[in-house]
């Protein structure tokens, strides 16, 4: 076997060995196979692909259970059990197997290997780079991504946003009472108009057209923002994306909403398309609707009095500054409450009264 090995058998014998017809046990025999895959003749390498590929499931499946395997024998057969699935479950669960192996499997092996690979989460964590082998394979279920994506924003996405978040200050690490989670908010909303007035708060989206996230976008978002804590939660009101502030103004805790609407950062038209939503808290909508600056906005005027979130009070106090043309939109808008449709019709009533009105 050493002589073997080593390259020094004659030709025959390698031969011999690259068909399996030597006595040789299972482990001798991948071994002998692995060391004659590159013999200077071309008949021992074929005769080696051939044994190889000619290896039926259970038989390749037995020889990958030997753990004496080392890695770079477990890299030469692994392209001959990509397509065994008893194999391949075998050579996935082998602790010698490397992580560049298996990233070479991940873009073509079939379902049942993408799920073996998928499962083994410590892999994945510690080479990130076998997901992205994962996602370009076209056997990739829509589950299997979904799990792929969750690991990501767990372990290194979320990580590396809590960084980031570390970075702008010191942040509690224990649980604070309400009292110091409103001077903890009130604190951070200081330090975010210091840095916007001195320039230092940059909006990299200002100039791009706001709209509402899609149910996929929102839910990944979600999924992040949800681990986070409320502190961290308030600062990335308050410095984060918008696309961040679009799913932390629907947060249940109502501090970390009515941070959003503080954010110095926030547009006229990001406050405009937050006043039409339906499913936040009242207190972000009476804060808007309490805001001088916002109040210039037409928009935003119009999409408080539609919202039926909005305070009745709130939406009454607005409905003077309504055009007549969109009072007789109210007037018959079910989605509004009686009291707002009442008050429209109301002030109709007066306007048509007043002299010089037309009809």
């Amino acid at each position: 076997m050493l002589r073997l090995l080593s390259g020094a058998a004659p030709v025959p014998i390698r031969l011999a060995a690259a068909r399996a017809a030597l006595p040789l046990a299972p482990i001798e025999l991948i071994h002998a196979l692995y060391y004659l895959h590159d013999d200077g003749v071309e008949e021992v390498r074929q005769a080696v692909a051939t044994t190889l590929d000619g290896f039926g499931d259970d038989q390749l499946a037995g020889f990958l259970r030997e753990p004496a395997l080392a890695a770079e024998v477990l890299d030469f057969v692994a392209p001959s059990a990509k397509d065994k699935s008893q194999a391949l479950e075998v050579l996935l669960a082998h602790s010698s197997l490397g992580d560049a192996t298996v990233q070479a499997l991940a873009s073509r092996v079939g379902a049942a290997g993408l799920d073996l690979i998928v499962t083994n989460q410590v892999r994945l964590i510690r080479a990130p780079q076998i997901m992205d082998a994962l996602e370009v394979n076209p056997a990739l279920t829509p589950d299997l991504r979904r799990r792929i994506q969750e690991v990501r924003e767990e372990f290194f996405v979320k990580k590396e946003l809590q960084e980031k978040l570390r970075q702008l200050g010191e942040l509690p690490t224990r649980e604070l009472s309400e009292a110091e989670l409103a001077a903890f908010q009130e604190a951070e909303i200081e330090a975010a108009l210091r840095d916007a007035a001195a320039g230092k708060l940059v909006d990299h989206e200002a100039e791009t057209p706001v709209e509402a996230l899609s149910e996929e976008e929102h839910a990944k978002k979600n999924r992040l923002i949800s681990t986070l804590t409320v502190p961290e939660k308030v600062r990335l009101a308050l410095r984060g994306s918008r696309s961040d502030r679009l799913v932390l103004v629907r947060d249940s805790n109502r501090l970390v909403a009515t941070t959003v609407i503080r954010s110095p950062k926030m547009s006229e038209s990001e406050v405009e398309l937050i006043a039409n939503m339906r499913n936040l808290t009242e207190e972000v909508l009476r804060i808007i609707g309490n805001s001088r600056s916002f109040l210039r906005s037409y928009g935003i005027i119009h999409a408080l009095v539609r919202n039926p979130r909005t305070p009745v009070p709130v939406a009454m106090n607005l409905l003077n500054r309504i055009s007549q043309t969109d009072l007789k939109k109210l007037e018959s808008n079910r989605n509004v409450t009686e009291t707002i449709r009442k008050q429209a019709k109301q002030i109709l009533q007066r306007a048509q009264q007043r002299p010089g009105t037309k009809h």
